[in-house]
């Protein structure tokens, strides 16, 4: 496994969706009744349903990708640049991984399918980053939750 791509989660599509449906119908509302602002928030909210939030795991970094209708940035962070990374745990059963080092440090908050999975993405690196558990280590249960 080389890369891993951190997929939007179900619970978001399902509101993308009804942004999606909202929006249009207050685009059209705003047309037929010639009110702006329903107008203007239609198009919020069509905008919102377009951005897209994208982030791979390699064994050399993160690649962070957020595109939208204006916007399509892409940020990294490369593993060889690392002090440490650290994972936590959420409230919210998600792991947090924060990747340390001097300048810029940043973070990613996956589900729980992925997260073991780029612990050893991790691990199969030659020049090994040091991995800091602020929680339980993964155990084999905690998949089959």
């Amino acid at each position: 496994m080389d890369k891993i791509v951190i997929k939007e989660n179900e619970k978001n599509r399902r509101l993308k969706i009804i942004g999606l449906v909202l929006g249009v119908f207050l685009v059209i509302l705003g047309i037929k009744t010639r009110k702006t602002r329903e107008l203007f928030i239609g198009i919020i909210f069509l905008y919102f349903t377009v951005y897209k939030k994208e982030n791979t795991v390699t064994k050399d970094g993160v690649v962070y990708r957020h595109k939208g209708i204006f916007i399509d940035r892409k940020d990294s962070v490369d593993f060889s640049t690392l002090d440490r990374i650290i994972v936590y745990r959420a409230k919210d059963g998600k792991y947090i991984f924060y990747f340390d080092r001097e300048d810029n440090p940043k973070g990613i908050k996956v589900e729980r399918e992925y997260a073991e999975s780029i612990v050893k993405l991790i691990e199969s690196r030659e020049d090994k980053v040091p991995i800091e558990y602020a929680c339980e280590p993964f155990r084999e249960e905690d998949n089959e939750e």
